[in-house]
């Protein structure tokens, strides 16, 4: 079975190798240009988002699994009306989009589990101080195969070295709720973006295997490829 993951598109929708079984997306999705706006995230997302999703090559019985984040101010603005435009996006992609927030798919016998909640920085969506997430984070099912999160945990793939350029030193800044979720639950593996230049190599804490999968730098260029991966490569 093979695994496609992405995150932090802001707008960019990748050309995905073919054929795969299931595509993982970590949120930031939307343009920049709309991602406070409400009536442009929906059609972005109603347009442009299921347009795409239409013509990513999956096999037959594939998946989009998808969470938002930080940058989808407006989607998180809409309330519950973004669950049915939810419905609606996954209508549109003949059952193929499924949007994860703080819930669990089973894909095949493959467990994913997607939370767009993401610690307190800034003026964006999805936020929250920590006791709050740990609330959350205590949804997550234990040993399941795939957590999908935006945001990483603590100390491990959370350094972003495109920072040197900008004159500051490279330090730890995920998610330590998180961080201690994980330890307690036991993905077999969490795919995260949000740092977009941290480690794009896998790291690992405790028993888990963990990807930044984010796709621009810090600049919003697109220069980092899709993450691939087969599916005995996180089923031991």
């Amino acid at each position: 079975m093979k695994i496609c993951a992405f995150s932090d598109g802001h707008g960019i929708l990748p050309v995905i190798e073919k054929p795969i079984d299931l595509l993982l997306i970590g949120g930031d999705n939307v343009d920049l240009y709309c991602q406070r706006y409400s009536n442009e995230t929906i059609y972005w997302y109603t347009n442009d988002f299921v347009k795409w999703i239409n013509n990513v090559s999956l096999k037959e019985g594939g998946a989009v699994l998808w969470i938002d984040r930080n940058h989808e101010v407006g989607w998180q603005k809409l309330g519950n009306e973004r669950f049915r435009i939810a419905d609606e996006i996954q209508y549109k992609t003949h059952g193929k989009a499924i949007y994860l927030e703080d819930s669990l798919y089973n894909f095949n016998g493959i467990t994913v589990y997607g939370t767009p909640q993401c610690k307190v920085f800034g003026n964006w969506a999805f936020m929250q101080n920590d006791d709050a997430l740990r609330e959350s984070y205590s949804k997550i099912i234990k040993d399941c195969d795939i957590l999908l999160t935006h945001d990483a945990p603590y100390g491990v793939s959370d350094i972003c070295y495109d920072w040197i350029k900008f004159g500051r030193t490279p330090y730890s800044i995920g998610n330590v709720p998180l961080r201690d979720a994980i330890l307690e639950k036991s993905p077999k593996i969490n795919i995260h973006g949000h740092l977009h230049s941290a480690n794009h190599n896998k790291e690992t804490l405790d028993k888990t295997d963990v990807y930044c999968v984010s796709i621009v730098n810090e600049e919003y260029d697109f220069v980092y490829e899709p993450l691939y991966l087969e599916y005995d490569q996180i089923s031991n």
